[in-house]
């Protein structure tokens, strides 16, 4: 080490003059935890020329929002189909409804033309007119006549051993029956037919319901159902012979009895026409 002049120690008295802050020791600047704990995989990723190193849950993070989103596309589509059936079902409802409607119109117009024809048929009288009426007849006898409820169409009123009572008619998916009745009750779009077979029922209780054909009731039922004849029966059925609002024609005198005994091969074209307008005996 060199000296000047008397020892004097020239490093020594140079760093003695230096002032304080220039010995003070360099501080490092600290690294942050997460830049320390990631330096491995920055300069892993450098070194491959990657650049900036992915966030692996942001990733994550990202794909499972995609399928959430995929997810609510799926459920609004399915939702909107499902609106789509209600749509489509209750359009065919309303479809339906209309179309059974339009059915039962033209049913109940086909059933009173029909009614016309009948002679018995009374219209619009109350039941204390009917039984006034039926009281004066023998049991068996019957009349049709429209009903005082506005629920239903037609009452049957009929003379009974006990006195006169009537029955309403229900019309249900196209077919008349009795409101009392249970469920294997006769049905029919016709009235008169609906008779025919309840007199039929009424003189064979063991007789399917379901088996009664339209031409046997016809041949087989009203050959006894005669319009004025005395019957044979100490016990007269519940339907024997109706009662006329008015004297039937000689006409329809003439095809009520061809239809009971079954004489239309004796008939011309133009008589058969006129008989299978109103193909019933009663």
């Amino acid at each position: 080490m060199k000296t000047l002049g008397r020892g004097i120690d020239i490093v020594g008295w140079v760093q003695a003059s230096e002032p304080p802050s220039m010995h003070l020791p360099r501080k490092e600047n600290p690294r942050r935890p997460s830049e320390s704990g990631n330096c491995s995989v920055r300069s892993a990723y450098c070194s491959r020329g990657i650049g900036r190193e992915p966030n692996i849950r942001l990733a994550n993070s990202c794909g499972s929002l995609a399928k959430l989103d995929e997810l609510d596309k799926v459920k609004t589509h399915l939702d909107n189909f499902k609106e789509r059936e209600k749509e489509r079902h209750k359009a065919d409802k309303r479809r339906k409804r209309q179309e059974q409607r339009v059915v039962d119109l033209l049913t109940v117009k086909a059933a009173l033309s029909v009614l016309r024809e009948t002679c018995w048929y009374w219209g619009a009288i109350t039941g204390s007119r009917a039984a006034e009426l039926l009281s004066q007849c023998s049991p068996g006898t019957f009349l049709l006549r429209d009903s005082s409820d506005r629920r239903y169409l037609f009452s049957l009123s009929i003379m009974t051993v006990q006195g006169p009572t009537s029955v309403r008619l229900l019309f249900s998916k196209g077919c008349f029956r009795l409101e009392s009745s249970g469920v294997l009750s006769p049905r029919s779009p016709c009235i008169v037919s609906l008779i025919i077979r309840m007199a039929y029922l009424a003189r064979n209780p063991s007789a399917s319901k379901k088996t009664i054909s339209e031409e046997q009731s016809t041949t087989e039922i009203f050959a006894s159902m005669s319009i004025g004849l005395p019957q044979k029966r100490s016990k007269p059925s519940l339907l024997e012979k109706p009662l006329f609002v008015k004297v039937p024609s000689l006409a329809h005198m003439s095809r009520l009895a061809i239809n009971r005994y079954n004489l239309r091969h004796n008939c011309d074209k133009r008589s058969l026409e006129y008989v299978k307008q109103y193909p019933y005996s009663v």
